[in-house]
């Protein structure tokens, strides 16, 4: 090989070498800020939250973020401070809420209610306060239908309800064995009725707004829980929602 090949093949390498260095570089940078990068944000680019105190704060910023929510639900079983507890636990319950989780949603309301009963985050999520009586069974959380044993009249299917019944063979009268001589029907105690669960409501008597709930949420997040115990004694609210207005935008919960 001549000595200018040996020396043009020597540049070369060099030139290569050097590419490889600088792209070695160049990937080290990238990897180094991309998890800088990732250390610092946290789902749309805002700074990563660790306290539940901040991650409430992000939660006002972005509240429809479901990672926030995440992260709450983790802080909040460890949280030391009882407001920020009972606020974190409101607000989890009323979120999941909002978004058809009703079991996250009802074991949330179910923590907060059993350790601080008296908490102004607890009368917040009152059922009064979310929600109004089930139209179906006028709040009652039971439908009277027809009794199946006497079709609603209320008397003994077999002594018709005389509460005696006649020994045709040896001419005499005896006490009605289904009734004891009362004449009632046993089934349905004499009213003709019997009552059931209302589907609508789940035999509690209680139906959900969802616009009652955003407004509570709306108030929980920012830690005023006593403006949304306040809010339900305006009646007169036009904004208040209409409970049979559709059934897709009415929530179960008690």
């Amino acid at each position: 090989m001549r000595i200018a090949d040996a020396v043009g093949v020597a540049m070369n390498g060099g030139w290569v070498l050097k590419d490889c260095i600088y792209l070695c570089c160049l990937v080290s940078v990238l990897a180094f800020v991309s998890q800088a990068g990732a250390e610092r944000v946290f789902s749309r680019g805002y700074e990563r939250a660790d306290s539940s105190a901040e991650i409430i704060e992000r939660i006002r910023q972005y509240p429809s973020d479901g990672g926030l929510m995440l992260r709450l639900k983790k802080t909040i079983a460890k949280e030391t401070d009882p407001l920020l507890r009972q606020q974190g636990l409101a607000i989890i319950s009323l979120a999941m809420l909002s978004r058809g989780k009703l079991d996250v949603a009802t074991r949330a309301r179910a923590a907060l209610l059993k350790h601080y009963p008296d908490s102004e985050y607890s009368k917040a999520l009152a059922a009064d306060n979310l929600g109004a009586p089930c139209p179906s069974c006028n709040g009652e959380g039971r439908i009277a239908v027809t009794c199946p044993v006497c079709m609603g009249s209320g008397s003994c299917p077999m002594c018709k309800g005389a509460g005696r019944l006649e020994m045709t063979m040896a001419r005499s009268e005896t006490v009605c064995p289904k009734c004891g001589g009362s004449g009632a029907c046993t089934e349905c105690d004499g009213s003709g009725r019997k009552y059931r669960s209302c589907h609508k409501c789940n035999g509690t008597g209680m139906l959900l707004d969802k616009r009652k709930v955003e407004r509570v949420y709306k108030a929980v997040l920012a830690g005023e829980p006593e403006e949304a115990v306040e809010s339900r004694v305006h009646d007169s609210d036009p904004d208040r929602g209409d409970i049979e207005r559709k059934d897709e935008d009415v929530l179960q919960y008690f």
